[in-house]
């Protein structure tokens, strides 16, 4: 995937498009003003984690 496929406020490139100036400060905090509130779909999840096994270990 190239550059030019990706949304110029996509999170991943964002600080480089600001700084190559691709894209204004002023420009992203419009477009996020712009998104949808979808704070209603959020969804609580309960994750148990096992104290003894260290996190980098794979389970076979």
């Amino acid at each position: 995937m190239d550059n030019r496929s990706i949304n110029p406020f996509d999170i991943r490139m964002l600080n480089s498009y600001l700084k190559d100036n691709k894209i204004t400060k002023e420009e992203y905090d419009s477009f996020v003003n712009s998104l949808e509130d979808l704070s209603d779909n959020i969804e609580t999840v309960d994750v148990e984690m096992d104290e003894n096994k260290n996190e980098n270990e794979v389970e076979e």
